[in-house]
C-alpha cells in the first residue's frame, strides 16, 4: 500500500510539474495583468502579525512568475509549492511559509476580502488551536511556528 501511494504521489508531481501545464504566454500573462499593482509598496499582513512587503515592480514581477497562484479553481498549496515554488525565492522554511501566505493572499483577492471572514477566522481559530495543543504535547519546536504562519491566513 505503501509503494502504491508512493508511485501515484511520484505520478502526480511528474504531471503537475510539466511545464505544459502551467505554460505562461501571453494571454495568460494579460490575465494576470489584472492584479498588478499601481502602488509604490503593497504591503501583506497576516493574522500572526507577520508582514511581507514588496515594491511595484517586484510584486508585478511575482504575479508573472507564479501563474499558479491564479487558477481558475484552487488546489492544494503543496502541491504547487513543490512544483513551482521551491526555488531560490521560496526555498527556506520561512521561504515556504511566505509562498503560503502569497496563495492564500491571491485567492483571497479572487474570492473578496470580505467574503467568508467569518468562516475564515473561525477555522484559523480552530486551526490555531489544534496546532497549539500538538506543540504543547510536543515541547514546542520550530515546526508549529512554521505551520502557525502558513495557515494563518490574510487579516
Amino acid at each position: 500500500m505503501k509503494k502504491m501511494f508512493t508511485v501515484l504521489l511520484s505520478i502526480e508531481f511528474l504531471i503537475c510539474c510539466n511545464p505544459k501545464n502551467m505554460k505562461q504566454d501571453a494571454s495568460k500573462r494579460s490575465v494576470n495583468s489584472k492584479y498588478y499593482t499601481k502602488l509604490d509598496t503593497v504591503m501583506i499582513t497576516t493574522s500572526v502579525d507577520d508582514t511581507i512587503k514588496y515594491n511595484k515592480k517586484n510584486f508585478n514581477e511575482l504575479i508573472d512568475k507564479h501563474p499558479e497562484f491564479f487558477q481558475d479553481f484552487p488546489e492544494n498549496p503543496d502541491k504547487f509549492y513543490f512544483c513551482f515554488g521551491n526555488s531560490a525565492e521560496f526555498g527556506s522554511e520561512a521561504g515556504q511559509d511566505y509562498y503560503y501566505t502569497l496563495y492564500t493572499y491571491f485567492l483571497k483577492q479572487r474570492n473578496g476580502f470580505e467574503k467568508y471572514t467569518e468562516q475564515r477566522s473561525t477555522l484559523i481559530h480552530i486551526f490555531s488551536n489544534i496546532n497549539s495543543i500538538f506543540g504543547h504535547i510536543a515541547y514546542g519546536g520550530t515546526y508549529f511556528g512554521h505551520q502557525q504562519k502558513k495557515n494563518s491566513g490574510i487579516c
